[in-house]
């Protein structure tokens, strides 16, 4: 049944005018008739207020009959991947948004899309003012899946929406958006299910797990360390800066992880400290660093999934090598918003009067 056919029926069986929920929503009796007529559609912004009018929910009210299977959203988006480099970013997007538009209410398809579409945004090529108008786009997706009230997804909806809001300085708005997002119960059934592989004697898919949570908290640890910089040396303490950026140092180089993280806790206190020339004493070797893709068989903490996955590579022909391989350079597609940012983004712009900087951007962009 279409939404408009849902309104007008919801409507009757309740006794209601069309006055009445032009009241209740604050909209014009015109503009509900438009509704009922299919004509036009209600703003997204007042589709909660008007199921709960109605007496309904979303599902029913937005015609929702199924979501995409976990498998169906990777494909997709996978397939989003792979045409990015061909068909360019605004094709893709376009692609995303018609989808969307066949699931309104698939906050997991929605959330993973968004995020996506973040990451290959800021990766483009796209122009600063094109980069804005499409970060206010992927901003409304994320505000969708955020009043959709389906659990954890919105919760990480509002999670980005309350870091854009601090971003912006709009403070009151990130704490009401962070109000919103249902505590961390602390449990995690990734570690029960590895303990419970173990009493099996299935070590290797316990140390699977056990890795990849380890991956996943050597990831969390960048940003609050390099949070812990920024703070010591807005507190004027450089020597706590530099132990931090010491421990981030060693951490990278420990775990075996990617070469370019061990640069960017350096880069971070050089320029919260605004100093030009130690900025670019980073800023070199890290440019360098980030086109030479990772050797993931290098961490200790990875050789279970690397095993596994070499295990997989052996099914798989020489074109798909070569794109798996691809995945693994992240720094050769992260380059072209790398460098839009440092020659557009004001926080670079001390960097202006060293003829290093430019020179660099020049050589840099010859690599794209």
């Amino acid at each position: 049944m279409p939404i408009n056919q849902v309104i007008h029926d919801k409507r009757k069986m309740l006794g209601l005018t069309q006055e009445d929920i032009a009241d209740a929503l604050g909209v014009s009796v015109p503009a509900v008739s438009k509704w009922e007529n299919g004509i036009s559609y209600p703003d997204i912004t007042i589709i909660p207020a008007l199921a709960r009018f109605l007496h309904t929910d979303l599902n029913t009210l937005l015609c929702y009959e199924r979501e995409l299977s976990e498998k169906e959203v990777g494909e997709f988006v996978n397939n989003l991947a792979k045409r990015m480099e061909q068909d360019g970013f605004v094709k893709i997007y376009q692609s995303a948004r018609d989808k969307i538009k066949e699931y309104p209410t698939d906050a997991r398809f929605i959330q993973t899309t968004a995020t996506f579409l973040k990451g290959a945004m800021l990766m483009s090529q796209l122009k600063p003012e094109e980069k804005s108008f499409y970060d206010e786009e992927i901003t409304h997706l994320y505000e969708m899946v955020g009043q959709l009230d389906c659990e954890p997804y919105a919760g990480r909806a509002n999670y980005m929406l309350a870091s854009n809001a601090i971003s912006e300085k709009d403070y009151e708005k990130a704490q009401e958006l962070l109000d919103r997002i249902p505590k961390y119960d602390g449990l995690d059934k990734r570690m029960l299910q590895a303990r419970l592989l173990e009493k099996k004697e299935q070590y290797t898919e316990a140390a699977k797990i056990y890795e990849g949570k380890l991956s996943a908290m050597l990831n969390e640890l960048q940003v609050p360390l390099m949070q812990l910089i920024h703070i010591a040396v807005m507190e004027g303490n450089s020597e706590l800066a530099e132990k931090l950026v010491l421990c981030g140092e060693q951490i990278t180089k420990a775990a075996g992880l990617w070469e370019y993280i061990s640069y960017v806790y350096a880069f971070q206190k050089a320029m919260d400290e605004k100093d030009a020339a130690k900025t670019m004493e980073v800023l070199e070797p890290m440019m360098k660093a980030m086109l030479i893709p990772w050797d993931v068989k290098k961490s200790p903490l990875m050789s279970h999934m690397t095993m596994a996955q070499e295990e997989r590579d052996k099914n798989l022909s020489k074109e798909e090598l070569q794109q798996r391989s691809g995945h693994i350079n992240m720094g050769q597609k992260m380059l072209s918003g790398i460098l839009a940012d440092l020659e557009h983004n004001p926080e670079y712009d001390f960097l202006k009067g060293e003829n290093a900087f430019q020179e660099l951007i020049n050589e840099y962009k010859k690599k794209l």
